[in-house]
């Protein structure tokens, strides 16, 4: 009820800076939860964005304790769209057993494998800590871009790439960092195409 109420109150204003055109309607459609989704992230508004195409979907992200630094009213607002904190660049047991419980209860987490905001064409490199958490939860991962064209007469691309199933995830070695560096390297290459053609479609 929180996180309906928060969406329906934080929409009017927001929505005017947050509207998108979704590329792949059809993938949209197939994601049930307990899924991991890993976005590229171009603004703080990537979160609300997700929150609305999703609307009837609950995502958890976990979030660094600077972005609840903001003020009590936008983090009370990020708490109520999903914003898990973490206190600590680490895998702390309970940030993991609590994101678990979540996926078990059919819901989804979204993940931000950049760390921080990036406009440029080129993703960043992708955080190993992310690999590590994908490999603790097992769970499917499903790819989405931003081109974070947001802004008053401005519409955000959005492209939701194929699911793609842990086991084949798998065939990274987990239990060395060079598997984990090998498996982030193969889904920002991924992302990267997919971004790589959102802007393609902007220039034709």
């Amino acid at each position: 009820m929180l996180l309906f109420l928060a969406k329906i109150n934080t929409f009017p204003i927001l929505f005017p800076f947050c509207k998108w055109k979704l590329l792949n309607k059809e993938n949209k459609a197939a994601i049930e939860g307990g899924k991991i989704l890993i976005c590229n992230h171009t603004s703080k508004l990537d979160v609300p964005m997700l929150s609305y195409i999703f609307f009837k979907k609950k995502i958890y992200y976990p979030a660094s304790a600077t972005m609840f630094q903001a003020g009590k009213l936008p983090s009370a607002m990020f708490r109520a769209l999903g914003a898990v904190r973490v206190d600590t660049n680490e895998l702390s047991v309970d940030m993991l057993a609590e994101l678990a419980d979540k996926l078990d209860k059919n819901q989804l987490v979204c993940v931000f494998p950049e760390g921080k905001c990036n406009k440029e064409d080129k993703l960043l490199e992708f955080q190993c800590g992310v690999g590590m958490l994908i490999h603790a939860l097992k769970k499917n991962v499903v790819p989405i871009c931003l081109d974070g064209n947001y802004g008053l007469f401005k519409r955000c691309k959005v492209a939701i790439g194929d699911e793609i199933p842990y086991e084949e995830l798998q065939k990274f070695d987990d239990n060395t960092l060079g598997g984990v560096q090998l498996m982030m390297s193969s889904l920002r290459d991924r992302m990267q195409q997919m971004l790589d053609e959102i802007r393609q479609n902007e220039r034709t």
